[in-house]
């Protein structure tokens, strides 16, 4: 009986080890518990949908009455853990819009989820610009990263930026 009681134990620890090894993701204190990375390579080797990080880089949104400008990222380009980010909203001639409201959304679409906790937008002095904290990309992998643009009185839209980041 001992022997058949330590075979099944050796069977579930198997199937529990195995069961874990797809994650790419980490635990609460942000280190990785598994990896399906190769030694040539991270989870973002291959990958791409993901934007070339740049300050200033810019999307157009998918309506095509805005763009969304990176002025800053911090850290930058961005990484695996909490960001902030700086953006700016142009209208279609490259003007900064005022008087909007921003929804800042990170969506991981391979694993069907986003962040714990809505990141933090803000206005900033400067007209069409926006300060937003506490991105929390809280694992390795591609993200994206959708700005809701609501203004005053006009059509809303949304423009996307995608990221892979290492862990």
């Amino acid at each position: 009986m001992r022997r058949g009681a330590f075979a099944v134990l050796t069977a579930f620890l198997a199937a529990f080890l195995v069961a874990g090894v797809g994650c790419d993701g980490g635990d609460d204190d942000g280190e990785p518990t598994t990896s399906t990375t190769t030694v040539t390579g991270g989870v973002c080797e291959g990958e791409t949908r993901s934007d070339v990080y740049s300050a200033g880089m810019e999307v157009p949104s998918e309506g095509g009455s805005f763009s969304v400008r990176l002025v800053e990222a911090t850290p930058g380009p961005p990484a695996k853990g909490e960001n902030s980010w700086t953006l700016l909203v142009l209208d279609g001639a490259g003007q900064a819009v005022e008087g909007v409201t921003l929804t800042v959304t990170p969506w991981m679409p391979d694993h069907n989820h986003g962040s714990p906790a809505p990141p933090t937008v803000r206005a900033t002095v400067t007209p069409g610009e926006y300060e937003v904290s506490a991105i929390d990309l809280i694992m390795a992998g591609f993200w994206e990263v959708t700005v809701d643009i609501a203004p005053e009185g006009g059509e809303p839209d949304s423009a996307v930026f995608g990221f892979c980041v290492e862990g």
